[in-house]
This record gives structure tokens, C-alpha cells and sequence, in this order.
């Protein structure tokens, strides 16, 4: 994230927004997952899971105190004690004042895994000063217990994805009313952000036509994802202006095919790896796209036409996942809640496909 991007983040995001009770059940979590892998502390690239945010800190939660969040700007962790030393020296400075420089520390962010990992990131540079200023430090990755642990959503938790859908849902109205003949793709993607961001959102909206005025029987597709709360909904909006053709509609029916798949396959007791395949048997065109992510508070993508090895994870009640088809030109997504039984549709944009071509 650029700075200029974490600075608007900054302005727009309450940071205490959740209780203490939320954070107490968070640091629980983080303490489970320390004595799971047997560290005594957890170190965390850009996460604001058991700080409150910002969303850009470093942050080092040892097993008996608060987490402390390191940073490059004013922003403040509601729930942390707060540095401005967003460096190696900041991390190796703090683990030797909790006398942890000769203990075993995970890590959050130091690779993918299989299926793909996509949060961020540490730098290489500055983890290999870190190594260098901690050598009798042991380090280990703990991103797939992490996911384990803090994957399911409190009730507070999901109260922020309702209003967080809710947003997303606006920002969908805001883009299908913008189309029409004439304009350009920028224009109608504007239209959604401008919404969400009006609504205290951080808001990503992509429109792929093809770069140029839109006109009668052109299809596309709106890429939409919504972020509130530090956590996030995504959904894939095909639009089409005018009647579908006999090969457009038929794509829009895999697509969809496709989606209620993975709806029936994202189930307790499930796996990951077998939700995926499930999206894929529906999909049988050469440039037809199975996506399955799992949501909040980290990305866990198992998209692509084959099925995740490594690290399979089984479903369980309160997770959230992004189930996205895309065939040919056009595409169909949507962001479920798994429950005890089916799964309660978040934000699912694609139901609305058409504009009239005023």
C-alpha cells in the first residue's frame, strides 16, 4: 500500500470500532496460536488483527503483554503501545526489551503457501536485517495456524461484514446506474468509488470493457471489492448493455453454474481443496476461470483450473468466502458467510446483469 493510500486509510477508518471485548477474544486467539506452535511471541507484517489497526504496522504480540505496533506516521493502535520505528531496528529493538532475542518467534509474512497466500508480504531487505541484529533468534512461519485460529468471525465481527456488504451492495447500484452508451469504463468505475467512499469505505472497483465508449450489445464485467472494519467483501457484476447474444448468455449460464457449485460445496466439515474442484467440474470453456478465496482477516486463494495441494483447509461455521467464476468476457462473483448448514449470501452483485441502453 502506498503511503498516500495508508494516510487516506488513516482518516477514513475508526479505529475503535470494535470493543474490548473483541480485542480480549483476539488476543486469546493470538495466545492459542502461540502455545499451538511454540513461540512465545508472533511477529506480523502490515496487520492491524489484534492492534486495531492501522493496517500498515509491524507488529510484535508477545505471549504476557499487549502487542506493541510499529509504524512510520502518527496513526495510533487503540489496543497496542505504539512506536514510530517501522524498521528492523524497531523489531529487534522490541525483542530484546521483552528479553525474547534468544526465543522462538513466529511469523506472520515471511511466504505463500499453497493454496496461495496473497496477504503481504516481508520485505526481503529488511527480514534479512532483522536476522542479522536477532541471530539467536529462532524464527518460525506460522501463516497457515494463523488462518486457523482467527478465520471464524465473532458476532461482532459479522455485524461489520453486514454493513460492510451493505456498502458493497450500493457501490454495485452505483455502477449499474452510471452505464449507459456512450461512456467509458473509468467513468462508470468512478461512479462505484465515489459511493463507497462517500459511505466510509475503502472501496476497489475495476471495469473491463475494453478501453473505449461503451455502445448497444457491448458486455463486461465490474470487479468490486469493499473494505470496512479491516475486513472485506468482493463480487464480480457481469454487465451487459442491451440483450445478451445466444453465446454471451450461454456464458453467463456456466458462470453462474459454476458459483452455485462452489455455494452447495462451501460447507462444514468441507475443504477448501474440494470446494474448488466443485467450481471447476461446472466449468468446461478454455478461458472459463474458477476462483475460491477465503476471506478476512487474510486472503487464502485456491483459484486456477486445478484444485489446491499443501494445506487444505476444512471449513467451518462463521469463515468467509469469495466464490468467482469468470467465462469468456464476463463474469459472476459473490462473498458468503458459511454457517451450522447453507451459507448465508453476503454480497452477491451478479443477480442484477443488464442495463438498458438509454
Amino acid at each position: 500500500m502506498r503511503p498516500a493510500c495508508r494516510n487516506f486509510y488513516r482518516r477514513t477508518v475508526n479505529f475503535e470500532m470494535y470493543s474490548q471485548d473483541e480485542r480480549d477474544r483476539r488476543w486469546a486467539l493470538g495466545r492459542a496460536l502461540m502455545d499451538a506452535e511454540g513461540v512465545e511471541a508472533l511477529v506480523l507484517y502490515e496487520n492491524a488483527y489484534f492492534t486495531g489497526g492501522p493496517p500498515d504496522a509491524i507488529v510484535v504480540f508477545p505471549r504476557g503483554g499487549r502487542p506493541v505496533a510499529l509504524t512510520d506516521g502518527p496513526a495510533a493502535s487503540p489496543w497496542a503501545d505504539n512506536r514510530r520505528s517501522r524498521h528492523a531496528y524497531g523489531i529487534a529493538e522490541v525483542l530484546w526489551e521483552l528479553r525474547l532475542h534468544r526465543s522462538a518467534v513466529g511469523v506472520l509474512g515471511l511466504e505463500p503457501y499453497p493454496p496461495i497466500h496473497r496477504g503481504p508480504l516481508l520485505p526481503h531487505s529488511l527480514w534479512s536485517q532483522v536476522l542479522g541484529l536477532l541471530p539467536e533468534a529462532t524464527f518460525t512461519a506460522v501463516w497457515p495456524g494463523y488462518f486457523r485460529h482467527v478465520a471464524r468471525h465473532s458476532g461482532e465481527e459479522v455485524a461489520v461484514l453486514s454493513e460492510c456488504a451493505r456498502i458493497a451492495g450500493a457501490i454495485a447500484d452505483a455502477v449499474s446506474d452510471a452505464l449507459r452508451p456512450g461512456v467509458r469504463e473509468g467513468e462508470v468505475a468512478v461512479a462505484g468509488l465515489g459511493t463507497g467512499y462517500a459511505l466510509g469505505a475503502t472501496p476497489s472497483v475495476r471495469v473491463r470493457f475494453g478501453g473505449r465508449p461503451l455502445s448497444p450489445g457491448d458486455a463486461g464485467t465490474a470487479e468490486i471489492r469493499c473494505t470496512y472494519g479491516f475486513l472485506e467483501v468482493r463480487g464480480r457484476m457481469p454487465l451487459v448493455l442491451g440483450q445478451a447474444s445466444r453465446a454471451l448468455a450461454g456464458a453467463l449460464d456456466r458462470a453462474r453454474a459454476g458459483y452455485a457449485a462452489g455455494l452447495r460445496a462451501v460447507r462444514p466439515g468441507g475443504t477448501v481443496g474440494r470446494a474448488a474442484a466443485a467450481i471447476v467440474a461446472e466449468l468446461d470453456g478454455p478461458g472459463d476461470e474458477p476462483y475460491l478465496v477465503g476471506l478476512n482477516p487474510v486472503s487464502l486463494s485456491a483459484g486456477g483450473r486445478e484444485a489446491p495441494s499443501g494445506h487444505d483447509f476444512v471449513i467451518a461455521p462463521g469463515m468467509t468466502f469469495a466464490l468467482q467464476t469468470g467465462c469468456g468476457r464476463v463474469a459472476v462473483g459473490g462473498t458468503v458467510l458459511t454457517t451450522e448448514d447453507d451459507p448465508i449470501e453476503l454480497f452477491a452483485p451478479f443477480t442484477r446483469v443488464s442495463s438498458p441502453t438509454r
